[in-house]
């Protein structure tokens, strides 16, 4: 066998998040870089064919970034290990109708001290974890009001759906354990009976201005599951024109593209992508999709591994990644916005 295609997954979730770290099964980020550098899931992967080995990473953690020398312990450890680590963030925000949607803002080099030296962007990270508690703190006290919970668990700490979860299933503090058997069922329970609040989180727009004041990246991310709260299109996602639109209205310098064009076949025409370059990228160089400034917008992937029982595995990373080429690509756009 030839040598393997050298790939990037640009959306990884470690223990760094707090989702995870209250998941069974979940790896801190040098377990999963052994993972990627071994004779396991990740390299055991083909795309068309061909063996795959990851080369690079963002660890996308949902609204926090490493303190600086955890960081750089991470990065240090991926250097050992043949992997570029790229400093990350998932953030969850709005844009006008746009009740959801997620955006990763990605760090090269020095783009990360200005971010976190920036008080817009602190300002930012903390409008989405205030949001989160905010949200929890209503749905545990709406639960205690209506007897369903002990008021002891008020003085305990839930910032996510899994320690919500682990709380509401325990028969000790909960008497609706029997209600569902899963996250995904709870959270439903929880918006039909009106126990769960949308949370405060900041603006897509802000990202996209402070993306180009201090410098760094960012892409939209699940960009078929954007959740429209006009609730106007089907399952309340917004439509493949309304989601063009919003590129047109962020003008991202990366994009999460890895649909199959048959399935997507209204967006892939109006971003001037054809069948051929969603089924690889680099073939086609004159095909790459053009932001609503005239700038070069990269498509990138990411598996969206976290690492825990129930959420996407890694043997799916060769389904939706990012080509060394096109990360080269957003590296050098960085280099031009400095």
């Amino acid at each position: 066998m030839g040598k393997p295609l050298e790939i990037a997954d640009l959306h990884i979730h470690s223990k760094e998040s707090a989702e995870v770290q209250n998941m069974s099964g979940g790896k801190r980020p040098e377990e999963i870089l052994d993972d990627i550098a071994g004779p396991r899931e990740f390299t055991r992967q083909t795309y068309q064919g061909e063996e795959v080995r990851v080369k690079a990473v963002a660890f996308t953690e949902h609204d926090v970034i490493c303190n600086r020398s955890r960081l750089k312990r991470i990065i240090e450890y991926g250097r050992k290990k043949d992997i570029l680590v790229i400093p990350a963030i998932e953030l969850d925000c709005t844009h006008d109708y746009l009740d959801q949607i997620h955006i990763n803002c990605m760090f090269f080099f020095n783009s990360l001290n200005a971010a976190l030296e920036n008080d817009e962007f602190k300002n930012l990270i903390e409008i989405t974890k205030s949001g989160r508690r905010e949200s929890y703190q209503f749905t545990v006290s709406e639960l205690i009001g209506h007897g369903h919970v002990n008021p002891a668990v008020q003085d305990m700490l839930v910032e996510d759906m899994p320690s919500l979860f682990s709380i509401l299933s325990n028969p000790d503090y909960c008497t609706l354990h029997s209600e569902f058997c899963n996250v995904t069922e709870m959270k439903k329970w929880l918006k039909k009976e009106r126990y769960f609040r949308t949370r405060t989180k900041p603006k897509a727009e802000d990202i996209a201005r402070l993306a180009r004041k201090i410098g760094f990246i960012f892409s939209i991310e699940h960009s078929r599951k954007i959740e429209d709260k006009r609730k106007t299109a089907q399952d309340r996602y917004i439509t493949e024109r309304d989601r063009v639109q919003l590129i047109k209205d962020l003008a991202p310098r990366a994009l999460q593209v890895f649909y199959p064009y048959d399935a997507d076949q209204e967006f892939c025409r109006a971003k001037g992508i054809d069948k051929d370059v969603v089924r690889r990228w680099e073939e086609s160089e004159n095909k790459r999709i053009m932001n609503s400034s005239g700038e070069l917008t990269v498509p990138i992937g990411g598996s969206d591994f976290h690492s825990v029982y129930g959420t996407r595995n890694p043997r799916r990373v060769a389904e939706c990644f990012t080509f060394m080429h096109d990360l080269e690509q957003l590296i050098d756009i960085y280099t031009k916005l400095k």
